[in-house]
């Protein structure tokens, strides 16, 4: 099943990328507006694909610790959990999109209360380094701007016994 589905996706890139050639330049841009509509038709493919990806990268609902509601997709949402012992990480919301169809800013609220143990609450964007959000007992309430490829919000606890609530939506 998994080479059947690696076939099907490699397929699909190389069918994006010899459009793009055909179409005599990929749209590097998020404003398709002046491009012809096979390099919109390719860019949208992209895009569709990485969020693809990125859906299958969040951690499932069945394996996390709290009750996680998505939004319009996968950026925005709600997520209320109460930890103990907790020693791992979780990917509970983003993706791999290269343009969100609701705009690239979010609003990210967030609420840690830590009773023990150690548990950090950081934003992932592409190869550059997490920015975090929160480390110890508070809040957080800022927007962050999304810059395409694949990005999450993460939780990752050491012996974590606490709570944890979150709101990301569009700003």
């Amino acid at each position: 099943m998994i080479k059947q589905k690696t076939k099907w996706i490699g397929a699909m890139l190389s069918l994006m990328v010899i459009m793009g050639l055909l179409s005599d330049c990929a749209v590097s841009s998020s404003d398709t507006e002046e491009y012809s509509p096979v390099q919109k038709f390719v860019y949208r493919i992209g895009n569709f694909f990485s969020g693809a990806a990125g859906e299958n990268a969040l951690t499932s609902d069945r394996r996390i610790k709290g009750d996680r509601e998505f939004g319009k997709d996968n950026y925005v949402g709600t997520y209320q959990a109460e930890y103990n012992n907790f020693s791992g990480s979780e990917l509970l919301f983003g993706g791999a999109a290269l343009e969100r169809e609701e705009g690239n800013s979010l609003k990210v609220t967030c609420s840690l209360k830590i009773e023990s143990g150690t548990a950090k609450v950081s934003w992932h964007s592409g190869d550059e380094e997490p920015t975090m959000l929160l480390q110890k007992t508070g809040e957080y309430s800022d927007t962050i701007e999304l810059k395409g490829g694949w990005e999450s919000l993460r939780v990752e606890g050491d012996k974590f016994k606490g709570e944890i609530k979150f709101k990301l939506s569009d700003s």
